[in-house]
C-alpha cells in the first residue's frame, strides 16, 4: 500500500498524551475529507469500517455516483478507491493477511467479492440468492448471510441462510431449507480463523424458542442457546472457538459464555458448558470476547450505561470489573488480543472515544483518546499492531454537523519528552522529542519562558512561535510571522509595533509619526487612549469677537490675518460701523446729518448723494417761518393766498394761504374745511369728500349702494391720473350749485338718476 507521511502530517489535528510511563500516545486525524458519506448507516452501526493488525483499514464510501470500496495504511489519507466501478459496493471486512472481502451488485442481486491481492473473485456466485455481510477470519475462511429462494415439489419460498467459504468453494451451512416449514431466518454470522461459524437462528415458529446460537465446525450444525427460553443475539466467536452472546433469561438480557466443548452421545452437546456470565436486573448488550477468553460488553448500572470486563476466570462474579464509573452514557466495548479496550462514552455533548490497557485500577489506565466537538461518532474498533507501542484504533463520524459521515483514526507513536505530541518517526508531528540535549533548567522552567528557548518539550504543534530563533511550533519556517513579531510586543502603544528579525525583537515605528500639515498642529501619542494626537491649528482663535475668526494657510504653512466681523456696510445714510465686544456684535453710529439748530428746517439724510439736506419747513406763505433767513428764498414764502370766497381757506392751488387745506369750494364762504356738515342735503360743506353733490341729490342718500361705488371709482380710478384729477377738481367746484337744484325738484331726480346709470354701469366695470 501507498505511504504518505506527509499527507498525514497534514491531516494531524489533535494530540493526547496516555499513559505517561509508557511515553505513549495517540495522533488523531480525520482519513477521508470529502462531502460525501463514507460508511453506510443502512448496513449497521458499526459496520462498514475495519482495521486489521498491520494498520490497513477498509472502508465503504460514496464516490458521487455509487459505493465504493476504500482501502489505506495508516498514513495514506484520502486514497483513490479500491473499487472503481458503477455498481455499489458495500460492508467490507478485512483480516490480519490484508484480504478483502465485501458484498457487490451484481446484475439484479449482490455476490460476495474477495481480493487477496491477485484481483477480484465471486466467492458466492449464486443467482438464487442476495448474499451479504460478509465477514473473514484470518485462515482465509469467508462466511456471509444470503437471502435465497428455494423450490420444493410443493411450493416456491425464501429464506436466509448462511454460507461458508473455505477457500476454494462455498456451502451452505446452516442447511433448514430441505424440509418445510422452514426453521426461520439465519443471519449475524462470524467466523474465526479455524473456519468456525455462529450465527443467529430464527426459531419463531418452533418450539424451542424464538432466536437461538449455533455454531458450526464442519459438522452439523449445533445449537449453543438451547436451553434458554428467550432470544438470544449478537454472537462473538474467538479463535479457541470461545462463544459469547447476549440472552433473554425471562427478564433482561444477561450475557451468555460457551467455552468450546461439547459432551459426546448427549441429547444437548453442549450442556454443562454453556455459563450465564451476568445474573442482574439490568439489561447487559453487545459482548465482545479476544483469543485470551476475556469479554467487554456495555450495561445499565441503574442510571446510565457503563462498561464492563470479565477476565475469563471462574466464578464471573468475582472477576467482573466495571471499568467505567460515571453519569454519562459509555457503550459499544471493544477488545483487542492484547487485552486493550475502546468504546465511546459521552463528554458534555459529544461522544468521545476512550482506552484501557487492562491494568488496574482502570480509573487510572483510561485515556480520553478525542477532545473534538463533533458530535456523533460510530463504535471503535481496535487492532493489535505489533509495531506500536499501543493499538490503533478506527471509528466513524461527522467531522462537524454536516449530514455527511467521514473515517477517523487515532495512531499510537511514541511521545518522549512527554509533551503530549509524537514524534514524527512514530507518526506524529513533534519535531524535537527527545529532551536528551536539553540544559538542566529545562526541568523546572516554563514554556514561553526565554530560560525554556530550546527546551524539547517546548517544542511542538501546540506552541505559539516566538522570536528566538527556534522553530517552536514545528511549522516548516522559524520565526515565521505574525506569531513571531507578535511575541516581541511589549504592550507599551506609544512604542510602536515591535517585529522579529533574525532571532531578535526590534524596536517598533513611531507610531504617531509628523504628518507634515502644518494645520494639523503637532503630532504626539496618548498611551492612556492608545491613540494619535495633534495639538491641532498653529493659529488658534484668541476668542476675541472683534479680531474676527483666525484662519490657516496649509499651502503656505502661515497664519492668515483675521477678517474684520464689522466691515463698513456702504450705507452712508447707516453711520459708522464699529464692533462692540461685550454683546458679540457689530454696531452702527446712525445718521450722520445732526440736527442744524434751526426750528425752520427739516434734517435729512440723502443715501442717493452721500449728503445732509437742511430744506426749509414753511408750509405756505403766512408760516412764521418765512421770517427767517433760511426760508426767505423758498417758493412758498413767496406765494400769494388766492381766497376768492374770504373764508381764510385758499384755492387749493394756492399754498401760500393760511390754512393750507383743501377749500373744495372757493366761490362760498359757507363750505371750507372748518364749516359744519349739513347731512343729506347733498352738500359737502365741511370739504371731507363724503358727499357726491349731484349723485346724492339725484339717489336721495348718500348711502345708496350706487353713491359708494361711484366713490370707489373716484378714488381708485380717477384720482390715479392726473386727467382724473381734474375732472374731480372740477366737479366739486361747480356742483355744489346744481345738486342743490336737482334736490329740490323730484322729477328732475329722477331724470338726472337715469342719466348717472350709464355711468353706475361703468364704474362697475372698473371695480
Amino acid at each position: 500500500m501507498k505511504k504518505n507521511a506527509a499527507g498525514l502530517g497534514f491531516c494531524i489535528f489533535l494530540a493526547l498524551a496516555s499513559v505517561a510511563s509508557s511515553h505513549a500516545a495517540h495522533v488523531v486525524f480525520q482519513v477521508t475529507q470529502n462531502t460525501t458519506d463514507d460508511g453506510d448507516p443502512t448496513t449497521g452501526s458499526d459496520a462498514g469500517y475495519e482495521i486489521n493488525d498491520g494498520g490497513f483499514m477498509v472502508w465503504q464510501g460514496w464516490d458521487g455516483a455509487d459505493w465504493e470500496i476504500f482501502l489505506t495504511d495508516e498514513t495514506d489519507v484520502n486514497p483513490a478507491p479500491f473499487t472503481a466501478n458503477s455498481v455499489n459496493d458495500k460492508a467490507p471486512d478485512i483480516n490480519d493477511a490484508g484480504t478483502v472481502v465485501w458484498q457487490q451488485k451484481n446484475g439484479t442481486d449482490n455476490e460476495i467479492i474477495l481480493d487477496n491481492g491477485a484481483g477480484e473473485e465471486n466467492i458466492s456466485n449464486s443467482p438464487t440468492c442476495d448474499d451479504a455481510a460478509p465477514r473473514i477470519g484470518d485462515g482465509g475462511h469467508v462466511t456471509w448471510q444470503g437471502y435465497c429462494q428455494y423450490t420444493t415439489s410443493t411450493t416456491t419460498f425464501s429464506d436466509y441462510e448462511v454460507f461458508l467459504y473455505d477457500g476454494t468453494s462455498a456451502i451452505n451451512i446452516s442447511n433448514d431449507h430441505d424440509s418445510y416449514p422452514l426453521e426461520g431466518a439465519d443471519t449475524a454470522p462470524q467466523v474465526n480463523a479455524l473456519g468456525h461459524v455462529v450465527w443467529v437462528k430464527d426459531l419463531s415458529s418452533a418450539p424451542l424458542g424464538k432466536k437461538e446460537i449455533f455454531f458450526y465446525n464442519g459438522s452439523d450444525p449445533i445449537n449453543l442457546s438451547n436451553t434458554f427460553e428467550e432470544e438470544d443475539l449478537d454472537p462473538q466467536i474467538n479463535d479457541n472457538d470461545n462463544v459469547v452472546w447476549s440472552g433473554n433469561d425471562g427478564t433482561d438480557y444477561e450475557i451468555f459464555f460457551w467455552d468450546g466443548q461439547t459432551n459426546d452421545g448427549q441429547t444437548n452437546p453442549v450442556e454443562g458448558h454453556v455459563f450465564q456470565i451476568t445474573d442482574n436486573d439490568q439489561n447487559d448488550s453487545r459482548p465482545r470476547i479476544n483469543n485470551n477468553g476475556e469479554v467487554v460488553w456495555s450495561a445499565s448500572d441503574g442510571s446510565d450505561n457503563e462498561v464492563y470486563y470479565w477476565d475469563g476466570q471462574f466464578p464471573p462474579s468475582a472477576h467482573i470489573t466495571k471499568i467505567t464509573d460515571n453519569t454519562t452514557d459509555d457503550l459499544n466495548p471493544f477488545i483487542n488480543e492484547g487485552g486493550d479496550v475502546v468504546w465511546r462514552g459521552i463528554v458534555g455533548s459529544y461522544w468521545q472515544i476512550f482506552t484501557w490497557d487492562g491494568r488496574f485500577p482502570p480509573s487510572a489506565y483510561t485515556t480520553q483518546v478525542t477532545t473534538d466537538t463533533v458530535q456523533f461518532k460510530d463504535p471503535p474498533k481496535m487492532n493489535d499492531n505489533p509495531a506500536r507501542l499501543d493499538k490503533d484504533i478506527l471509528w466513524k463520524g461527522k467531522e462537524n454537523f454536516s449530514a455527511d459521515m467521514e473515517i477517523f483514526a487515532a495512531i499510537s507513536c511514541t511521545d518522549v519528552d512527554q509533551d503530549g505530541y509524537c514524534n514524527e518517526a512514530t507518526g506524529g508531528n513533534d519535531c524535537v522529542d527527545d529532551p536528551g540535549g536539553d540544559p538542566p533548567e529545562c526541568g523546572t522552567c516554563a514554556c514561553g519562558d526565554p530560560a525554556c528557548a530550546g527546551c524539547a518539550r517546548c517544542i511542538h504543534p501546540g506552541m505559539a512561535e516566538t522570536c528566538d530563533g527556534i522553530d517552536n511550533n514545528c511549522v516548516a519556517g522559524i520565526d515565521e510571522n505574525p506569531d513571531a513579531s507578535n511575541s516581541c510586543d511589549n504592550g507599551v502603544f506609544c512604542d510602536g509595533q515591535e517585529f522579529c528579525d533574525q532571532g531578535a525583537c526590534q524596536a517598533g515605528a513611531d507610531p504617531c509619526p509628523d504628518d507634515t500639515l502644518f494645520c494639523n498642529g503637532t503630532e504626539s501619542c496618548d498611551e492612556a487612549g492608545s491613540q494619535c494626537l495633534h495639538s491641532g491649528t498653529p493659529c488658534p482663535d484668541d476668542g476675541l469677537f472683534c479680531n474676527g475668526t483666525e484662519s490657516c494657510d496649509e499651502s503656505t504653512d502661515q497664519c492668515l490675518p483675521p477678517i474684520d466681523p464689522c466691515p463698513d456696510d456702504g450705507l452712508f445714510c447707516n453711520g459708522t460701523e464699529s464692533c462692540d465686544e461685550d454683546a458679540d456684535q457689530c454696531l452702527h453710529s446712525g445718521n450722520p446729518c445732526p440736527d442744524d439748530g434751526e426750528a425752520c428746517t427739516a434734517d435729512r439724510c440723502n443715501e442717493n448723494d452721500d449728503l445732509c439736506e437742511y430744506p426749509c419747513g414753511a408750509v405756505n406763505n403766512q408760516d412764521p417761518c418765512c421770517a427767517e433767513a433760511v426760508c426767505a428764498q423758498e417758493p412758498v414764502c413767496m406765494e400769494p393766498c388766492n381766497d376768492n370766497d374770504g373764508d381764510g381757506f385758499g384755492d387749493p392751488a394756492s399754498p401760500g394761504c393760511t390754512y393750507p387745506y383743501l377749500d373744495c369750494d372757493d366761490g362760498n364762504p359757507n363750505i371750507n374745511p372748518l364749516a359744519t356738515e349739513i347731512p343729506n342735503n347733498g352738500i359737502d360743506e365741511n370739504c371731507d369728500s363724503r358727499d357726491c353733490f349731484i349723485a346724492t341729490a339725484a339717489f336721495g342718500t348718500e348711502l345708496e349702494g350706487k353713491i359708494d361705488l361711484l366713490r370707489s371709482f373716484r378714488d381708485s380710478i380717477l384720482l390715479k391720473s392726473s386727467a382724473g384729477k381734474a375732472f374731480v377738481k372740477a366737479y366739486y367746484r361747480h356742483s355744489p350749485p346744481v345738486a342743490r337744484f336737482i334736490a329740490e325738484r323730484p322729477r328732475l331726480r329722477a331724470f338726472v338718476r337715469l342719466l348717472l346709470l350709464p355711468v353706475v354701469g361703468i364704474a362697475s366695470l372698473f371695480i
